[in-house]
């Protein structure tokens, strides 16, 4: 039996444990999905520069630029937005109890070789997240206000409702399910086809030794 023919043979008679294994990956992939609660995410952006008002000549403006630089300013201006105080502070400023966004994780990071702060936030809601995202950007601005004078950091695109959610992934889940149902199924008929013909040869084999005695009796 060539390899074709062996191929052939294992779809013959494992279609069924093929489909059947197929068929459930994708079912239960779909299924854990539909169940998932869906997370959203929104993100803010801010920029940080020097005050104009008091950097009036452009040597103290290139210098100001240069600490901006070498003084990691927009790192620790992503710490405070990242904080608890600022997220406690949007809390309240929305009007939302203690411990209701214990589902949402915020952060913000500074991006490479920019001025430019970038706050994400991740939530069930998409309603809040976009809420949130803004009044953590406001209540830090109020704070870094009288933190840093030198600099000013203004809204540079302001968060927006998320559409979609960000998980679960249901279009992936099921693909990534259905390949590795095709490749089990396929496994499982090997399998089954190896034993299916090894109990055929055993069940020739017990046969061609029993018919010679029973003729010789």
């Amino acid at each position: 039996m060539n390899q074709l023919e062996m191929y052939l043979n294992i779809l013959r008679k494992g279609w069924l444990i093929i489909l059947a294994t197929f068929a459930t990956a994708v079912i239960i992939a779909f299924l854990a999905s539909v169940m998932t609660t869906a997370t959203y995410r929104t993100t803010a952006r801010f920029i940080v520069s020097p005050d104009r008002e008091l950097f009036s000549e452009s040597d103290l403006l290139r210098r100001g630029l240069d600490t901006l630089d070498r003084d990691s300013i927009i790192s620790t201006y992503a710490e405070v937005f990242d904080s608890s105080r600022m997220r406690n502070s949007a809390r309240e400023a929305l009007g939302l109890e203690n411990g209701s966004l214990g589902d949402y994780s915020v952060s913000a990071v500074a991006l490479p070789n920019t001025n430019v702060l970038e706050l994400a936030v991740e939530g069930t809601d998409p309603e809040t997240v976009a809420s949130l995202a803004n009044a953590i950007g406001e209540q830090s601005i109020i704070f870094l206000e009288d933190l840093y004078v030198l600099y000013d950091i203004t809204l540079l695109d302001e968060a927006r409702i998320p559409t979609n959610p960000i998980s679960p992934a249901t279009e992936r889940n099921v693909g990534v399910a259905a390949i590795l149902g095709l490749f089990g199924g396929l496994g499982l008929a090997f399998l089954y086809t190896m034993y299916d013909a090894q109990r055929t040869a055993d069940e020739a084999s017990q046969h061609s030794v029993v018919q010679p005695a029973s003729s010789a009796d």
